[in-house]
């Protein structure tokens, strides 16, 4: 009888474990929460998404753990934005990574330069550094989507028929999010924009606002007396109401430079959180809102 028992169970946990394999998600790893709240337009229900940088943090300067690298192993995928972002993914072992800002046409591209950011030719992109933070244009985000849901569906072709029904989904709602953008912005058109780093140049640029220069170039990068009180000129000289600070850096220089300047700070988030920014529309729409009443 007992033997019949054992059998039984035996059996039991076979086919318990087969149902599991049939039904397991496969795991897509983002570097960071805007590259995670894409993702998930494309493969809802089809796959676990999950992202390494926690919020409040900033890619930039973000060192992983081992509970990171342990995830990335175990996911089909690695997905992140660019060199000078979460380069250090390259570290990283992963089954696959790809480079989000690889998808993006050249000419798309915004550069760094010489405290402003500009469209450059593919032959000086050695010597500017690549704006990676292409998220806060949702038509750019649009033209990556046919390559990006290829790559997904060669990792998966069982998900095949609900990644395209996804991606078209995701298109109307980006150029839905785009009419709502135009229409949140339209009133500050053409104001500079002082920012913590230079994260938003893509919504600036696509809605028409100008960018007027940042506390750090580089973030985590402290800038020098007399950059600041050059920063402190332009601000005064431009009648801004407000600049703008991130969660995720340092407010110190930030305070100096509103009470200098006689401005109020205001607080935008480039990389979002659960909490208030879960899906990839609300994450723009939070930050036009914030831009608007700052310049308002």
């Amino acid at each position: 009888m007992k033997i019949y028992k054992v059998i039984s169970i035996f059996l039991l946990v076979f086919f318990v474990s087969c149902s599991q394999k049939e039904n397991h998600k496969p795991l897509l790893m983002a570097s960071s929460y805007p590259i995670y709240v894409i993702l998930n337009e494309l493969t809802k229900d089809i796959a676990d998404i999950d992202y390494i940088v926690p919020t409040g943090a900033s890619p930039h300067t973000y060192t992983p753990k081992p509970s990171d690298v342990k995830k990335s192993v175990n996911s089909l995928a690695l997905f992140y934005v660019a060199q000078n972002l979460d380069g250090w993914i390259t570290e990283i072992p992963s089954k696959n990574k790809i480079k989000m800002i690889d998808l993006v046409s050249k000419d798309d591209i915004i550069y760094f330069a010489c405290n402003h950011n500009h469209h450059n030719s593919e032959a000086d992109e050695h010597q500017h550094d690549i704006d990676p933070h292409f998220w806060f244009d949702p038509i750019l985000v649009k033209n990556i989507l046919p390559e990006l849901s290829e790559i997904i569906i060669k990792l998966y072709p069982e998900g095949k028929d609900e990644i395209i029904k996804n991606k078209e989904n995701f298109e109307k709602k980006l150029d839905s999010i785009n009419i709502e953008l135009v229409e949140i912005l339209k009133p500050v058109k053409d104001k500079k924009v002082f920012l913590h780093h230079p994260s938003f140049n893509y919504m600036l640029e696509r809605y028409g606002l100008i960018y007027g220069g940042s506390i750090e170039e580089s973030p985590g990068k402290e800038p020098s007396p007399k950059f600041l009180a050059e920063l402190i000129n332009k601000i005064k000289e431009s009648a801004v109401k407000s600049i703008f600070t991130e969660p995720q850096l340092n407010y110190k220089n930030a305070k100096i430079i509103a009470e200098e300047s006689g401005v109020k700070l205001s607080e935008l988030n480039p990389e979002g959180s659960p909490s208030n920014t879960k899906t990839y529309k609300d994450l723009l729409i939070y930050n036009a809102n914030i831009l608007r009443k700052g310049l308002e």
